[in-house]
């Protein structure tokens, strides 16, 4: 029978913790930097005195998220030469879903502008390649891989600086 001390166990099972919540962590990052792509830069029309973002590209499989505490209008990049402050409006595509002063917009198809009209707006917006549900998930992913980074770190130590078992001899 194979018996390996304690200590050399708590070692081993450390490491692999560890290795597997770098793994975790590592995943979730990379997986989720290119789900999400974001942005706070808008561009102002002086003859309309409306400010603007940049085209936003997206298919049914995106989402637009939106924080603003200004007011603005998703416009449909079809209708942004013929919108004003008086008809915008009626161009305005309404969110999917409403919280905390965020819009999201799932399952649309097409070419679009946020629109402006108050001065200095502050408006920030980030598309994603996943639906939010899934961003849920990576952040699960990233809290597991940190945890067990932590619990590796912790096992480790705790490995390394257990007393080898003192062995005696008995002469018979």
């Amino acid at each position: 029978m194979l018996y390996r001390p304690v200590r050399k166990n708590l070692l081993i099972a450390g490491i692999i913790l560890l290795v597997v919540g770098v793994v975790f962590v590592g995943t979730s990052l990379s997986l989720e930097d290119t789900s999400l792509h974001t942005s706070s830069i808008l561009n102002f029309n002086s003859s309309t005195n409306e400010y603007y973002s940049s085209e936003i590209n997206l298919n049914p499989s995106n989402e637009l998220i939106v924080v603003s505490g200004d007011k603005y209008y998703l416009i449909p990049s079809s209708d942004l030469a013929i919108s004003n402050s008086t008809n915008s409006v009626s161009f305005q595509i309404p969110p999917t879903t409403s919280f905390d002063g965020n819009q999201i917009y799932s399952a649309l198809n097409g070419s679009y502008y946020l629109v402006s009209f108050a001065s200095s707006p502050s408006i920030s917006y980030a598309v994603t390649n996943t639906h939010s549900i899934s961003i849920v998930y990576l952040g699960f992913l990233l809290l597991v891989g940190i945890a067990l980074f932590i619990s590796g770190i912790v096992i480790s130590i705790t490995g390394a600086m257990l007393k080898p078992k003192a062995r005696t001899w008995e002469v018979k």
